[in-house]
Protein backbone atom coordinates (compact mmCIF):
# COMPACT_ATOMS: atom_id res chain seq x y z
CA UNK A 1 0.00 0.00 0.00
CA UNK A 2 1.34 3.38 -1.02
CA UNK A 3 -0.20 6.44 0.67
CA UNK A 4 1.13 9.79 -0.49
CA UNK A 5 0.46 13.13 1.23
CA UNK A 6 0.51 16.43 -0.59
CA UNK A 7 2.58 19.15 1.08
CA UNK A 8 -0.62 20.76 2.40
CA UNK A 9 -1.83 17.48 3.96
CA UNK A 10 1.60 16.80 5.49
CA UNK A 11 1.75 20.30 7.03
CA UNK A 12 -1.73 19.89 8.50
CA UNK A 13 -0.93 16.51 10.03
CA UNK A 14 2.35 17.77 11.48
CA UNK A 15 0.62 20.82 13.00
CA UNK A 16 -2.23 18.88 14.62
CA UNK A 17 -2.02 18.09 18.34
CA UNK A 18 -4.32 15.12 19.00
CA UNK A 19 -5.49 14.04 22.43
CA UNK A 20 -3.03 11.79 24.22
CA UNK A 21 -3.15 8.24 22.89
CA UNK A 22 -4.97 9.21 19.71
CA UNK A 23 -3.55 8.54 16.26
CA UNK A 24 -4.59 9.63 12.75
CA UNK A 25 -6.81 6.98 11.21
CA UNK A 26 -8.30 6.61 7.75
CA UNK A 27 -11.95 5.71 8.21
CA UNK A 28 -14.24 4.28 5.53
CA UNK A 29 -17.97 4.82 5.61
CA UNK A 30 -20.30 2.94 3.31
CA UNK A 31 -23.64 4.36 2.25
CA UNK A 32 -26.26 3.71 -0.34
CA UNK A 33 -28.93 1.20 -1.07
CA UNK A 34 -28.89 -0.10 -4.60
CA UNK A 35 -25.64 1.74 -5.23
CA UNK A 36 -22.73 1.63 -2.83
CA UNK A 37 -20.55 4.59 -2.04
CA UNK A 38 -17.45 4.43 0.16
CA UNK A 39 -16.20 7.73 1.52
CA UNK A 40 -12.92 8.13 3.34
CA UNK A 41 -12.18 10.54 6.15
CA UNK A 42 -9.31 11.21 8.51
CA UNK A 43 -10.13 10.93 12.21
CA UNK A 44 -8.06 10.86 15.39
CA UNK A 45 -8.81 7.86 17.59
CA UNK A 46 -7.08 5.34 19.79
CA UNK A 47 -5.19 2.62 17.90
CA UNK A 48 -7.08 -0.64 17.41
CA UNK A 49 -5.80 -4.15 17.68
CA UNK A 50 -4.93 -5.45 14.22
CA UNK A 51 -4.47 -1.99 12.69
CA UNK A 52 -2.20 -1.63 9.70
CA UNK A 53 0.28 1.17 10.39
CA UNK A 54 1.50 3.03 7.32
CA UNK A 55 4.69 5.11 7.76
CA UNK A 56 4.71 8.42 5.88
CA UNK A 57 8.08 9.88 6.91
CA UNK A 58 8.64 12.86 9.23
CA UNK A 59 7.51 10.61 12.13
CA UNK A 60 4.01 10.52 10.64
CA UNK A 61 1.96 7.33 10.57
CA UNK A 62 -1.58 6.58 9.45
CA UNK A 63 -3.61 3.75 10.95
CA UNK A 64 -6.32 1.79 9.24
CA UNK A 65 -8.40 -1.23 10.03
CA UNK A 66 -8.89 -4.19 7.72
CA UNK A 67 -12.31 -3.01 6.54
CA UNK A 68 -10.94 0.34 5.40
CA UNK A 69 -7.83 -1.23 3.90
CA UNK A 70 -9.99 -3.40 1.62
CA UNK A 71 -11.50 -0.33 -0.04
CA UNK A 72 -8.40 1.81 -0.50
CA UNK A 73 -6.60 1.66 -3.81
CA UNK A 74 -3.01 0.42 -3.87
CA UNK A 75 -1.94 4.06 -4.43
CA UNK A 76 -3.85 6.67 -2.41
CA UNK A 77 -3.25 10.42 -2.56
CA UNK A 78 -4.37 12.59 0.39
CA UNK A 79 -4.64 16.35 0.00
CA UNK A 80 -5.81 19.07 2.39
CA UNK A 81 -7.81 22.22 1.63
CA UNK A 82 -8.98 24.76 4.17
CA UNK A 83 -12.53 24.67 2.79
CA UNK A 84 -12.85 20.88 2.47
CA UNK A 85 -10.44 19.36 4.99
CA UNK A 86 -8.63 16.17 4.02
CA UNK A 87 -9.46 14.93 0.53
CA UNK A 88 -8.83 11.39 -0.65
CA UNK A 89 -8.03 10.76 -4.27
CA UNK A 90 -9.84 7.45 -4.04
CA UNK A 91 -13.56 7.02 -3.77
CA UNK A 92 -15.40 3.82 -4.61
CA UNK A 93 -18.83 4.18 -6.17
CA UNK A 94 -20.92 1.33 -7.42
CA UNK A 95 -24.43 1.55 -8.75
CA UNK A 96 -27.07 -0.86 -9.91
CA UNK A 97 -27.80 -1.29 -13.57
CA UNK A 98 -31.17 -2.42 -14.81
Amino acid sequence: MNIVLTDAARRQLLAFSPAEGHVPRIDAEMSGGCGVSVRFSLVWEEPRRGDTVVPLGDDLFLYLDRFTERYLEEHTLIDYRETDGFIFGDRLDSSCTT
